[in-house]
């Protein structure tokens, strides 16, 4: 790695004493630039915007090509953390913003068709990257030692990457190289110590030396039939690994050319399958109760990978959600007690004004879950029951023994049902 990261600074500083142009130089809001194929190409940046979003056109001209090191940490010293390439631009050549420090993220317009070596090498803070769509090639050293990086989407137009092309990028847990990609040089992923499990492409002809060299994290790999040659000491220093998958038969990975043969690999297993498995990436469905009102769940486990459910992390067990739901728990019955009672009024208060029963003289009630509410079923007109109880006699009630029918209602709780008691209150007039 210190032997790259010289090479990396002798090619930097060997760029900056190549005297690049003849044209007329000109500059406008920091851009240093000169005429190129009817637009302009950028080669330095004296700016000291940190969000940096590069003109589609500067004094009426399409920016149509950034050069060697216009943005680099090399050719000035700003705190450059963001940067937007406009879709005028159609080339940009290498180490154009290596070095950045803080630079966490850069935006590649589908226009861009070629891009240099070094392109981001040494950009710590880096995080994620998507490439243009029609990129055909990723070169030498291009995400060198960005430490930091996640995640790349590379695009279907890909055929080639370059040595060293992800090398020192010890946060990249995953790639996904689509199979469009027919080769892929020595050391390409070294020191890609959080790699997890890759699957080559299916174009892929040439398994070179390194490709994963100290790739520590990594356990799983696989490949396809159409390898022509292998180098196997591409998994050297990968103490982790312990499967690789051949989609193909035993005799086609025999026909392989095997440079550097498979015992260089150690206890590692060759496995013969037909198609690619999953490796699963599991997230974890916690367990949860069931109650009145919802299902609950039984802990198992979901794979964003395939999409399947397992009981346990491994994913040796399959199940579905229905298998593992537990069904909402029935309701208690609502232990409602209603008792009623013979209430005496006198005529001679009655005869002259409206009375009123209380409903703790008329009702005892006892054991109910939730709200409580009446309600009249039969009974005198002029006898009325309101929702919390009150019996009220009308003025003029006649003398003599009533009926009145009282239905009481409990809506009942999250644990117990509603329930309702009909009853029936005497009230006697003398």
């Amino acid at each position: 790695m210190k032997k790259a990261l010289s090479a990396f600074m002798a090619l930097i500083v060997a760029i900056a004493m190549v005297p690049f142009y003849v044209a007329a130089e000109e500059s406008t809001g920091g851009y240093q630039y000169v005429d190129y194929n009817g637009g302009v190409r950028i080669y330095n940046y004296t700016g000291d915007a940190s969000v940096l979003s590069i003109p589609a056109y500067i004094d009426g001209k399409k920016v149509l090509k950034i050069n060697t090191r216009a943005f680099g940490a090399v050719s000035t010293t700003q705190n450059i953390t963001s940067v937007t390439v406009p879709d005028t631009v159609e080339e940009i050549e290498g180490a154009a913003f290596a070095g950045r420090e803080n630079l966490t993220d850069i935006y590649f317009p589908d226009s861009v068709t070629f891009l240099g070596s070094q392109m981001l090498a040494q950009c710590p803070s880096l995080t994620d990257v998507r490439l243009p769509k029609g990129l055909k090639a990723i070169y030498q050293e291009f995400f060198f030692q960005c430490s930091s990086l996640t995640y790349v989407a590379l695009p279907e137009s890909l055929t080639k990457i370059y040595g060293m092309a992800f090398s020192g990028c010890t946060s990249l847990k995953e790639i996904e190289i689509p199979d469009s990609v027919k080769y892929i040089e020595p050391n390409c992923f070294e020191d890609c110590t959080s790699l997890k499990t890759v699957i080559m492409p299916e174009s892929l002809q040439i398994l070179s030396p390194g490709t994963f060299k100290n790739c520590t994290g990594l356990t799983k790999v696989v490949l396809h039939k159409g390898i022509k040659t292998a180098y196997f000491d591409a998994f050297e220093g990968c103490t982790s690994l312990t499967d690789i998958y051949f989609i193909g038969t035993e005799e086609e990975f025999a026909a392989i050319d095997q440079m550097v043969d498979t015992s260089y690999l150690g206890d590692v297993t060759i496995h013969f399958v037909d198609e690619i498995p999953c490796f699963h990436v599991m997230e974890t469905i916690p367990a949860k109760a069931a109650t009145t009102t919802s299902t609950g769940n039984n802990k198992y486990y979901h794979c964003i990978n395939c999409g399947r459910y397992y009981k346990d992390l491994d994913g040796n067990t399959e199940t579905t959600v229905k298998d593992e739901t537990i069904a909402k728990k029935s309701k208690k019955t609502n232990p409602l007690k209603v008792k009623a009672k013979t209430v005496t009024v006198k005529y001679k208060t009655v005869k002259k004004k409206a009375v009123s029963i209380k409903r703790s003289s008329a009702l005892t009630v006892t054991g109910a879950k939730g709200k409580v509410t009446y309600k009249k079923v039969s009974g005198p007109k002029k006898i009325s029951v309101s929702k919390s109880g009150t019996i009220k006699l009308a003025k003029g009630t006649a003398k003599g023994t009533h009926k009145v029918k009282i239905k009481v209602t409990a809506a009942g709780t999250t644990t117990y049902k509603s329930g309702s008691k009909t009853v029936t209150v005497t009230i006697k007039v003398k």
